[in-house]
């Protein structure tokens, strides 16, 4: 995803939206949309690791299918989707 919530104490990226099944957060985190950069840095970061370990070991990434089901950033939804999608492919090309 590129729609993510940065922890405004440790910098640190929350792995669920604020409010997620009733808990907090709303006041902790920041909305980020982040860039091709920060994709492809996470990405080859990734890939590293896993290459410290298992030097021959296989990576497959792809797109997950499954759509937003809304945005937090005040654009149609269908755009979020379609935008940030573009960028995770883009990384992965």
């Amino acid at each position: 995803m590129t729609e993510v919530f940065i922890n405004k104490a440790s910098g640190k990226v929350a792995a669920q939206k604020p409010l997620y099944r009733g808990g907090g957060g709303m006041q902790e985190t920041t909305l980020h949309i982040s860039s091709f950069q920060e994709n492809y840095a996470n990405v080859m970061a990734t890939a590293d690791m896993v290459r410290q370990h298992k030097s021959d070991a296989p990576i497959i990434l792809t797109v997950s299918p499954v759509a937003l089901a809304w945005t937090f950033q005040g654009a149609d939804v269908v755009t979020a989707n379609t935008e940030g999608r573009s960028v995770l492919r883009a990384v992965l090309g």
